[in-house]
């Protein structure tokens, strides 16, 4: 097994992962779902959370095969196929730990210390992972048994994908195979509702926690349904459109300040009090009820969107899009004090916790690698344009002109000198128009501000050197291709 510690990934269940993966290479154009193809075994109901047998919990309605000792004791005729898949236990941990906060049957841990000591002592469901890795392992030699590795599947899921056919005895065509490995990728998994778990029995895993998940990504419950997220795939396009795109705290409430000046005159000279939220309104969260058909051209749009969940039409390559990322560190930070600021019944209470969370995609919108990466990977199909938030800072004034040269808007200097000078984070913050004060429906707790710092490099003041490690070895090897250099550099950035 390999010591290297994994990336997070978001849906980091190992067991759900090896089911919908052996689904796809048994049978995968079967459209029966992905839980229904390999059954658990089965107990009758009990009282208890968890109940002891021989050594092992169990959960008292679903029972996992807790070690060799437990399991039907066919599997020893060396005939039956069984295929092992292990994981670093650090990842484990975290990961169940998360899991364990959406199972309703399992008691919620709010301490990650306190759960970390259950796991280490094997008082968690399925008992000891080392017992269990060990026990497998000890006595390979009386089983048929493939062992197989969460780090080998994410380096090289082909060459896995190949060792799991060879094991089995099964052939699959250069076009099957094809199918097989793109189906079990985790971003196809999170969207196909075969593979992705979201048709659990309904008491099992808790529903309203504040957000829905929607194909791979988390909504709030307040304001969208997921069937109004599937409409907005048939949202009617007009060629002068004009799309800002961001993942949460990336500079949305700046970027939407600055196209309602370069917009509109009565923004600019103060002549209209039109709040920004109604310039550049939300696509998926219509807060204020506009009539979107009848709004007058160019019409301006806000979302939060992956690249695969926007309407279909602004691949017409005429719809102006417009992308801004930022430092996912600064992302990370200034997404925990907004969480504390926005009253919910999911509010992290510890910054570490937040992190892993973050990490692994389990926050409003899930994944910030996702996002970013879907959208640059697709950039051929959009006509769009990418800004970062630190270039914003560097030189407003020329970010705003790369805005208009985008949007074919052409600013006098005199209409330029007020748009910059209004889109300062520090004049922002004091016009209701563009400081969120006045949003509506939205729960801030008292006296706390929809706008904080607005600067570059804040994660350092929060994040200590353990953590930027972990942050790192999470994100920065899969960035190494995305074009965004500022990312693990603030100080050459500004």
């Amino acid at each position: 097994m390999q010591s290297e510690a994994p990336p997070v990934l978001q849906y980091k269940d190992m067991l759900r992962w090896k089911k919908g993966f052996c689904t796809c290479v048994s049978d995968y154009w079967d459209s029966r779902k992905a839980s229904s193809r390999e059954d658990y075994l089965r107990m009758e109901p009990s009282e208890k959370y968890l109940f002891k047998y021989k050594g092992i919990y169990f959960y008292p309605d679903y029972l996992h095969i807790p070690n060799q000792e437990l399991c039907p004791r066919g599997l020893k005729n060396r005939r039956l196929k069984v295929i092992y898949v292990s994981r670093n236990p650090k990842d484990v941990l975290v990961s169940f730990f998360h899991f364990s906060k959406t199972v309703i049957t399992l008691e919620e841990i709010p301490d990650f210390n306190i759960f970390m000591e259950r796991f280490l002592a094997g008082k968690v469901h399925s008992s000891s992972w080392l017992d269990h890795v060990r026990g497998w392992y000890d006595h390979r030699d009386e089983f048929s048994i493939f062992f197989l590795t969460y780090e080998e599947m994410i380096k090289d899921l082909r060459g896995v994908v190949l060792r799991i056919c060879d094991f089995l005895g099964k052939e699959l065509s250069e076009d099957d195979l094809d199918a097989v490995v793109k189906k079990a990728t985790f971003e196809n998994m999170k969207k196909d509702p075969r593979a992705n778990y979201e048709t659990m029995p309904g008491d099992l895993l808790e529903k309203d926690k504040g957000h829905f998940l929607r194909k791979g990504i988390y909504f709030y419950t307040d304001y969208v349904t997921p069937e109004s997220i599937d409409s907005l795939e048939e949202f009617e396009i007009r060629d002068s459109d004009v799309f800002l795109i961001t993942y949460p705290k990336s500079g949305t409430v700046w970027t939407q300040n600055i196209l309602s000046l370069i917009f509109h005159e009565g923004h600019r000279d103060e002549t209209e009090d039109i709040h920004v939220i109604d310039r550049v309104p939300w696509l998926e969260y219509n807060l204020n009820k506009l009539d979107y058909a009848n709004r007058p051209s160019p019409r301006l749009f806000t979302t939060h969107l992956p690249y695969y969940l926007v309407p279909r039409g602004l691949k017409n390559k005429r719809v102006k899009v417009i992308y801004v990322a930022r430092n996912p560190k600064d992302v990370l930070v200034s997404y925990f004090h907004f969480s504390k600021t926005v009253i919910t019944p999911d509010n992290p209470p510890d910054f570490s916790i937040f992190m892993e969370r973050f990490l692994a995609g389990e926050v409003l919108s899930s994944s910030w690698l996702d996002h970013v990466r879907g959208w640059y990977d697709h950039r051929d199909d959009f006509n769009i344009l990418f800004l970062t938030y630190e270039e914003m800072k560097k030189d407003l004034r020329g970010a705003v002109l790369r805005i208009c040269n985008f949007l074919g808007k052409e600013l006098s200097e005199d209409d330029l000198d007020p748009v910059v000078k209004k889109a300062t984070f520090e004049n922002m913050k004091k016009d209701p128009r563009a400081n969120y004060e006045t949003r509506p429906g939205v729960p801030l707790e008292e006296k706390k501000c929809f706008l904080r710092k607005g600067t570059v490099g804040d994660w350092k003041n929060t994040m200590t050197v353990a953590q930027n490690e972990r942050f790192e070895e999470v994100l920065k090897e899969k960035m190494k291709d995305l074009p965004f250099n500022y990312i693990w550099d603030n100080e050459e950035a500004i």
